[in-house]
């Protein structure tokens, strides 16, 4: 399984570096454990019996460990962008039986619009941590 091994190449890594930088965005370094712990935060969060998860948040620390804590948790993932027309991340959702979402609080206004055009509404999982410091 290749999403499994990514997670456990990652998890290597954390463990082996946790001071290490692991991302860095715009001007800003995030260090492996700070977001291994931030995945794991939003783990606990997830619902269990969810086979796939969407991840729907810009490019953020926020995002990468949503895709990290779905991966950990043996889920697939849907990568689904805030930048593309509402009805084709509609259509992604429902093709990929996505039954749970992980939003990004910059993608809040878009998600309601988004669950407005779906039958069928998946669990929204809103990430809200507290704003970076630097």
């Amino acid at each position: 399984m290749i999403m499994k091994n990514l997670f456990s190449f990652f998890l290597q890594s954390a463990r082996r570096r946790p001071d290490g930088v692991a991302l860095k965005i715009r001007d800003r370094e995030y260090r492996y454990g700070e977001l291994l712990e931030r995945a794991g935060r939003l783990a606990s969060a997830l619902d269990d019996s969810a086979r796939v998860v969407g991840v729907f948040a810009e490019r953020s620390i926020d995002a990468y460990a949503g895709i990290l804590s779905i991966l950990g948790s043996g889920k697939g993932y849907v990568p689904l962008n805030p930048r593309f027309p509402l009805s084709r991340t509609a259509t992604m959702v429902r093709l990929s039986g996505c039954r749970t979402i992980v939003v990004g609080q910059e993608c809040l206004d878009k998600v309601e619009e988004l669950l407005g055009i779906l039958e069928e509404k998946p669990a929204v999982v809103v990430w809200r941590e507290t704003p970076d410091a630097g």
